[in-house]
């Protein structure tokens, strides 16, 4: 199985967040969660852009996928309080699940999985590999 970095899956649980929670499964609220996980996609796309000169077609994938994965989860929530404190908990506990499966399901350290030196790409993950495979077949 490829090993995908497991800072870029994360995004994946945030939606999943986002859907228990928008389906009143769970009552903690995801919504500083995807505004942090905005902030950090505006810095990506920026670096993708200005420093990597990605091509037009990956920075589109990333809008895209992210428009899906937080922008509209965010448009959904965006009515909701943001607890600082328990917001903070409820983030800190779902990164340590996070980080436990991904050594679990990996077999491996995560910080293994996160090669600084490795160019920035969205065929990274799922969801944005599936995309490119997509475009390069029919498109």
């Amino acid at each position: 199985m490829k090993l995908y970095r497991f800072d870029l899956l994360f995004s994946y649980w945030i939606f999943i967040w986002f859907l228990l929670y928008y389906f009143k499964l769970i009552k903690q609220s995801p919504k500083l969660v995807i505004i942090l996980g905005i902030i950090e996609n505006i810095f990506l796309f920026l670096f993708m852009f200005f420093i990597q000169k990605s091509p037009t077609n990956e920075l589109v994938i990333i809008i895209t996928i992210n428009l899906i994965l937080k922008g509209i989860p965010l448009y959904l929530v965006k009515n909701d309080n943001i607890h600082w404190k328990k917001d903070i908990i409820s983030i800190i506990k779902v990164f340590s699940v996070f980080l436990v499966w991904t050594v679990i399901f990996n077999h491996r350290n995560p910080l293994e999985l996160f090669d600084k030196n490795a160019k920035v790409s969205p065929d990274k993950t799922p969801m944005t590999a599936l995309m490119l495979d997509t475009i390069k077949k029919y498109g």
